[in-house]
């Protein structure tokens, strides 16, 4: 690696041992010494995320096909109307689980 001002720079981190960080990150904030599991704590958010993608799916659905039957007839761009309301909802509950999970 290249040093800048004959400042050696810093070594990578070692990803693969167990040892205490000095940095920050999104679980344990800022400039606290940590020791995150992360395997347990990724695998939690990705089930989290995986049901709640799941459920928004059907949920859009469900909530397009009453629109539609309200309206009495099918859209032009449903795909696209499925895709606004889909967002909305992922939008929405993903900060939702990310401020409850983190």
């Amino acid at each position: 690696m290249i040093s800048i001002k004959g400042i050696p720079p810093e070594p990578p981190p070692d990803i693969y041992s167990r040892q205490p960080l000095t940095k920050s990150c999104l679980h344990c904030g800022p400039g606290v010494i940590f020791s995150c599991d992360w395997g347990k704590l990724a695998s939690m958010e990705i089930l989290y995320f995986t049901l709640a993608a799941i459920l928004l799916y059907l949920a859009a659905d469900w909530i397009l096909n009453r629109i539609e039957t309200a309206a009495g007839k099918r859209f032009e761009y449903r795909s696209l109307i499925f895709f606004a309301i889909l967002l909305m909802m992922a939008l929405t509950s993903f900060a939702l689980i990310r401020r409850l999970a983190g």
